[in-house]
């Protein structure tokens, strides 16, 4: 399952890197159809998984020095 999400970020350049921050933000597991253990499912109370992921973005990566 392919969904869209949206996010606030700060992208940046330095030190010949690109740079990609968020704060935490979370999703719900059980829009791409991820149900292990859910408690939508009717699973026993000890046993469930949380619903809600946790999810915080930190990407380096070098900038490309060839063209294309």
């Amino acid at each position: 399952i392919t969904k869209d999400i949206q996010f606030p970020a700060t992208v940046g350049i330095k030190d010949g890197n690109v740079t990609v921050t968020s704060p935490s933000f979370t999703i719900n597991r059980t829009d791409w159809d991820i149900k292990f253990k859910s408690g939508i499912l009717g699973t026993l109370k000890d046993e469930i998984i949380n619903d809600e992921i946790s999810l915080k973005i930190n990407f380096m990566a070098p900038l490309s020095t060839s063209q294309q």
